[in-house]
């Protein structure tokens, strides 16, 4: 009995070891976390971005958030094609350039990322956006340039309580709904698998009819007339806040009109194809190597914008040179003939 007692008591002797070994690792870990995100404003240039949700659908009520540009470290990021099929491209990239300590990245919701994805793409890449579209008239696939600038933030009618949830009462069916905008983490999840239009409807309301079961609001759904399901539907994701990314585009071979919507996904503006990667890197040798007081890693922790505008003001200048010392040439040619 005493052997049993003394076992028992030197494995709660480790155990207590082990723990205190781990609050210890846990506390270091926690400290050098708040000592980083007091470092995050430092680290790069930031921005300031007006939310499309307004920041009413969050516990701090966060207008904007103040976002950091895009390096080369989110570039690699960004065009690693794995990371993008997994999901997990963009959660990272905005764990990195939401520069706010204060703001759970956890809870932010799509249309505000998709928001930072076209802020980012513009300052980066520029405004214009050149895209494949096959017409859905002829077939045809044509090439049509959208402006980042001309997409704009859906108006916001009707404000949420305080759980976030916007009451809606549909006149022409009579039916009673809240909807509640769901986070970017959450959407993510919810289309790992293939969903019926029922259930991404399902999926934004939180009551129907006093119901708050999600499945039974879905079986609810399934059961209403196609006239009723369309009208609640559209009502849903007329109210939900978000930017419209609709775009009237004609195509040249038929010349007929379409609307086409462009970016449903928060991460479409920066999807980025793997060959891209061989552009920045030439970028950054190019400044390493011609630029004075640049290095290699200072052009990879440069703002994509500004590496951007350093290598457009380069190549300037190796042509005035170019065109200065073959008009140097020229001239001495000339005297020589004299």
């Amino acid at each position: 009995m005493e052997n049993h007692d003394s076992t028992i008591l030197e494995e709660l002797s480790k155990l207590r070891e082990e723990f205190e070994k781990f609050k210890k690792n846990f506390k270091e870990h926690a400290d050098f976390e708040q000592r980083l995100a007091g470092k995050k404003n430092e680290e790069r240039p930031f921005g300031m971005l007006n939310l499309p949700s307004k920041g009413l659908f969050y516990k701090d009520k966060n207008e904007f958030l103040l976002i950091g540009y895009l390096t080369y470290f989110e570039e690699n990021i960004l065009t690693n094609e794995m990371m993008h099929e997994a999901n997990i491209a963009m959660p990272i990239v905005l764990e990195k350039i939401i520069i706010n300590n204060d703001f759970n990245v956890k809870e932010i919701l799509s249309c505000d990322v998709q928001a930072i994805s076209m802020f980012l793409r513009a300052y980066s890449y520029g405004n214009n956006i050149e895209v494949d579209i096959d017409c859905p008239h002829c077939g045809k696939k044509d090439k049509h340039t959208i402006m980042i600038s001309n997409f704009k933030s859906k108006d916001i009618n009707l404000n949420p309580d305080e759980n976030g949830e916007i009451e809606i009462l549909i006149e022409k069916i009579n039916k009673k709904i809240k909807i509640k905008p769901r986070s970017y983490f959450e959407e993510i999840d919810f289309q790992k698998t293939k969903r019926k239009q029922v259930e991404t409807t399902g999926f934004y309301i939180a009551e129907f009819e006093g119901e708050r079961d999600r499945d039974r609001i879905v079986k609810m759904l399934s059961i209403l007339k196609i006239t009723e399901s369309r009208e609640i539907r559209k009502t849903v994701f007329d109210n939900l806040p978000g930017i419209d990314t609709n775009i009237i585009y004609e195509c040249s071979f038929c010349e007929k009109s379409s609307n086409i919507n462009f970016g449903s996904n928060g991460a479409d503006f920066l999807k980025l194809p793997a060959s891209f990667m061989n552009n920045v890197l030439e970028e950054i040798f190019l400044l390493a190597h011609y630029s004075k007081g640049i290095s290699e890693e200072g052009a990879k922790r440069m703002p994509v914008g500004e590496r951007r505008w350093f290598i457009n003001r380069l190549s300037e200048e190796i042509t005035k040179k170019n065109e200065a010392e073959k008009s140097a040439v020229a001239k001495a040619k000339s005297k020589g003939k004299r």
